[in-house]
């Protein structure tokens, strides 16, 4: 769930709060320091409404991410008044704990007892409702057992009637007046989001602490802007508040910075529990087994700290990973492979045990003849290639003074071109919303630029050896495929599989209208494909991204062809949830926008949506559905990819640049985690293989000429 650093192992029992030194200034409470803290967040909450006042409604969630941060700010202020240290006065502590909590809808002195509850909700995704039910608790359960303690008002109920009675006077009062001056839609931009988000970093924090346990050695950690806005409100989820000097006073959050860093420079046992990658993108289910086949050998790999990261790892979970682990470690010995793999075979008595639970796709044999592709004692196609290759990119890497294997990733001009489309890309969103006519053609064509360029190579594992800056840049583009259905479709099936029936679910897009391959049965209406092919081109991709991936999770496989397997429930809810975030994002908002002007609901809404699938499929079709691809086959892994696949246009920078390299894709399905700015370097390579080992090299000298071999291969299926 976190990142846990630590500067050395631990093998002592863990100290207690108060036995651990730090310099006595850090527990004594200062005026100035506390009027700096409080005026803080009044000018970042200040400054964040007035954005939202202002802003246009595209900058929106930037302003609720700022506001619903400085939110927690004002929680880590009373939580400082309710242990007395943010001021010396108790008075001032108490007026300003009750104050401060009034726009969280919080009462005062409930912070402590409400945020050690809830850690039954650490299962799963529950934990996100953990500040929800903190705000329950403190708002019911711990006023009416305050009320019930006794017979007659006390000290501590007089104060909690008092402030339920300001807390509960402002609600009456600020309600009514939001909704007559701003309506319901400003107490939702206004409130509502921004105290959403303040929920999200104090479940977070509630998490990370119960992680961090009651080791005052073990501190929660969160990005740096992060801890700046919320006023370090991350001490509310750590140790470090139990730290007492002499038991008089504990730590205010306003020195946690300090005393963070005396604890790293004196204890060597000093560690820290990240709010960071795994947080979110880890497994989903951190009790499933990361168990799959390779060579008709199971292999456990749960334990195994993969460099490529959890992603690749898990796309093999429960199948026939063979030709997926081949495809993406073509450069890494056989021998140190082997020595890795052999840690973590499963014994045959042990199997049952550990497929316990775990669903399998129950391939039957292996589709291709890895000892004909990697035949011992004598050369082969396979062979040749990859050392050939290795040898240009070992080259590479000595002169750029990197590794192998980053020498296989983006080079700096591909960073660069990288930044150009994006750059573009989001510079033409404003004036999209805004209204410019000309950006229903450039937008949609400068997002495909971008996807191909980042999104393909990010899905690959090939922008970078950091597997959290790919995983990132595969949602660069809200336009593209959804990454978890591209996983499925595009990495464990096609690549792995090209044009072999019912493994490759390229084969069966829309086979009700289209048909592409002969393992779909003939209809009537595919006499009319030649037709029905300007609708799915235009259309597409935009069904791709939104009906195909709902449909997929519901029959539990892609296209008759990728079993999708073990993939949690709360996954595929947050899956459809973000499927229907993208239809609002790319075709509701217009509607909304451009009220009164139904010409231009309806254009700003379709014409990009046709434009961006037309690029789509310019740039993908022609790859592997001309009649010369569609009849070959190999049963060796290497020779298949070559034979199955169709390059284009080689020369042209231009071409390169709109299919995003996707034109040299012979080059491509044999070195796919390769970025593509390298494939036309090591084309002669595989060029001048192909010519010795006799295996055709399907190419086309310009697109017009790919497009035609693509259109006669229709009009051919089209013909029972």
């Amino acid at each position: 769930m976190a990142t846990l650093r630590t500067r050395s192992p631990v093998s002592t029992p863990a100290p207690d709060a108060e036995s651990v030194a730090l310099p006595s200034e850090l527990f004594q409470p200062s005026y100035t320091k506390a009027t700096k803290a409080l005026l803080f967040v009044i000018f970042i909450l200040t400054t964040g409404y007035v954005g939202l006042a202002l802003a246009p409604w595209y900058v929106l969630p930037i302003g609720w991410l700022i506001v619903g941060t400085a939110i927690t700010g004002l929680v880590s202020v009373a939580n400082d008044c309710e242990r007395q240290v943010f001021v010396k006065s108790k008075f001032l502590n108490n007026l300003l704990g009750m104050v401060v909590l009034i726009p969280v809808w919080l009462p005062f002195n409930t912070l402590s007892e409400s945020a050690s509850s809830g850690s039954w909700l650490n299962w799963g995704p529950l934990w996100l409702l953990r500040s929800l039910w903190f705000w329950v608790k403190a708002n019911f359960a711990i006023p009416v057992t305050t009320f019930l303690g006794g017979n007659s008002l006390n000290t501590n109920k007089k104060q909690m009637v008092v402030n339920l009675l300001c807390l509960y006077a402002f609600i009456c009062v600020f309600f009514p007046i939001m909704t007559m001056t701003v309506g319901l839609w400003g107490i939702f931009k206004y409130y509502i989001i921004p105290m959403c988000v303040y929920h999200f970093w104090m479940s977070t924090c509630l998490k990370l602490g119960d992680q961090a346990g009651t080791n005052p050695l073990s501190l929660t950690s969160f990005p740096f802007w992060v801890e700046f806005l919320g006023n370090n409100f991350n001490q509310l989820g750590n140790s470090v508040a139990k730290f007492r000097e002499q038991n008089k006073y504990s730590l205010p959050s306003y020195n946690l910075k300090a005393a963070r860093k005396a604890l790293r420079e004196r204890y060597d046992a000093y560690q820290e529990v990240n709010f960071g990658f795994e947080t979110f993108f880890g497994a989903s289910n951190t009790n499933q087994r990361i168990v799959m086949k390779i060579h008709d050998h199971w292999y456990d790999l749960t334990s195994f700290n993969h460099p490529g990261g959890p992603i690749a790892l898990n796309l093999g979970v429960g199948r026939d990973a063979t030709a997926l682990f081949y495809g993406h470690h073509p450069f890494t010995s056989k021998k140190k492979m082997d020595a890795i793999l052999n840690k973590y075979r499963v014994p045959e008595e042990n199997l049952d045990k550990v497929l316990s639970g775990i669903r399998t796709a129950n391939e039957v044999e292996e589709t291709f003849d890895w000892n004909a592709t990697f035949p011992e004692n004598e050369a082969s196609f396979a062979k040749e290639l990859i050392s050939e290759v290795r040898t240009y990119f070992e080259s590479q890497a000595k002169k750029r003074g990197i590794s192998l294997l980053e020498a296989t990733k983006a080079t700096p001009t591909r960073w660069a071109e990288m930044i150009i489309f994006g750059g573009l890309f989001l510079g033409l969103i404003p004036l999209y919303v805004q209204g410019y006519w000309f950006s229903i053609i450039a937008l949609p064509i400068a997002a495909w630029l971008a996807a191909a360029a980042i999104v393909h190579d990010a899905m690959h594992f090939a922008i970078s050896t950091n597997w959290k800056i790919n995983f990132l840049f595969s949602y660069v583009t809200p336009w593209t495929a959804s990454p978890l259905m591209w996983y499925h479709q595009h990495v464990i099936g096609h690549h792995a599989y090209p044009n072999i029936p019912f493994k490759d679910p390229d084969l069966a897009h829309a086979p009700g209208f289209m048909r592409l391959h002969t393992s779909v049965r003939w209809k009537p209406i595919h006499k009319f494909q030649m037709i029905t092919l300007g609708i799915i081109w235009t259309l597409g991709a935009a069904l791709y991204m939104t009906v195909v991936p709902i449909k997929a999770l519901c029959l539990g496989a892609l296209n008759r062809s990728v079993k999708l397997l073990n993939i949690s429930v709360t996954r595929k809810i947050v899956h459809v949830l973000g499927r229907l975030f993208v239809v609002f994002l790319l075709w509701g908002w217009q509607w909304y926008v451009f009220q009164g002007d139904l010409a231009k609901q309806i254009l700003f809404t379709a014409v990009p949506m046709m434009i961006h699938s037309l690029c789509f499929m310019i740039s993908t079709q022609f790859n592997h559905l001309t009649p010369e691809n569609v009849a070959a086959s190999s049963n060796e892994y290497y020779t298949h990819q070559v034979v199955t696949s169709h390059s284009f246009s080689m020369k042209s920078q231009f071409v390169f640049w709109l299919t995003g390299g996707l034109n040299v894709q012979i080059e491509h399905h044999l070195f796919p985690a390769v970025n593509h700015c390298h494939l036309r370097q090591i084309s002669p390579i595989v060029v001048r293989l192909c010519k010795k080992y006799s295996i055709p090299y399907h190419e086309s000298t310009s697109i017009f000429e790919a497009l035609s071999k693509h259109f006669a291969h229709v009009s051919n299926m089209s013909h029972k």
